[in-house]
């Protein structure tokens, strides 16, 4: 029965065995290091690629969470670090957002004042040579 009380009194959802005996199975895309591939099909430079990747992408999630706990100079520090990374790593999408994220941390440097924000902007930033 779809949708309703089966054998023994337990609603049923056309699928009884929907939360017993299910394998819990993790997504995996080429580009994760903890895949289940088998590994004597990557080779070592692939593998080095793709721990720098890995690398610069770690730092623009940390620089992310810098700037949601409100701290833009450090968010700000972060992503100009995950922008080398991602650049030197030829990831261009992770490369836009940590420039993105550069932008969102200067302007939160801007609106917060204080703290000694204006003197490290003014001796501080610098926008990437590729945008100036």
């Amino acid at each position: 029965e779809f949708g309703g009380v089966g054998s023994g009194g337990k609603l049923t959802g056309g699928n009884e065995n929907w939360n017993t005996g299910v394998d819990k199975k993790k997504l995996v895309t080429p580009l994760d290091l903890d895949a289940t591939v088998e590994m004597t099909t990557v080779s070592a430079r692939d593998m080095e690629a793709l721990k720098r990747r890995d690398l610069g992408r770690r730092e623009k999630r940390s620089a992310d969470l810098s700037l949601l706990a409100g701290s833009p100079i450090d968010a700000y520090e972060r992503y100009t670090r995950a922008a080398e990374l991602t650049r030197h790593s030829h990831d261009p999408l992770w490369y836009a957002s940590a420039l993105e994220g550069c932008a969102c941390a200067f302007i939160a440097m801007a609106e917060a004042g204080g703290h000694g924000v204006d003197e490290y902007l003014e001796n501080n930033f610098q926008l990437p040579e590729e945008i100036m």
